[in-house]
């Protein structure tokens, strides 16, 4: 399990970091932004820290130490909850635009596949 989890993981942290490097106006448009040059320099930067969650959750897939599985698990899963739930904050003051609700989606599916995996490290 902790394998398909990190594959999918790595390739949507790999998409994402493609997307807000060479394509940054595509967080404008989904989360109803207005584009802005600072706008673009951040989400470059975010799509090499993307880049970067890739490569961890990409090399890491074969692991098979449980305690490390844990670690990288509640790692993975509060980073994704943590960002759900900034995600429904912005929305909630108006801030982000109802596209957000996309990226809370998936980060609550993620953050949940991985604390499910985290508590598995425990038995």
């Amino acid at each position: 399990m902790f394998k398909k989890i990190s594959i999918a993981a790595a390739l949507l942290f790999f998409t994402l970091s493609a997307l807000m490097i060479f394509y940054p106006p595509l967080i404008y448009w989904l989360f109803a932004l207005e584009p802005h040059a600072i706008g673009d320099f951040l989400a470059k930067r975010a799509g090499v820290l993307f880049f970067g969650l890739g490569l961890v959750s990409f090399l890491t897939r074969n692991i098979e130490d449980k305690p490390v599985q844990g670690i990288i698990s509640i790692s993975f899963g509060s980073m994704m909850l943590l960002m759900a739930g900034m995600g429904i904050y912005e929305f909630a003051r108006g801030y982000a635009g109802i596209g957000i609700w996309f990226a809370n989606l998936a980060e609550i599916g993620f953050g949940a596949a991985y604390l499910m995996m985290w508590r598995r490290t425990k038995e």
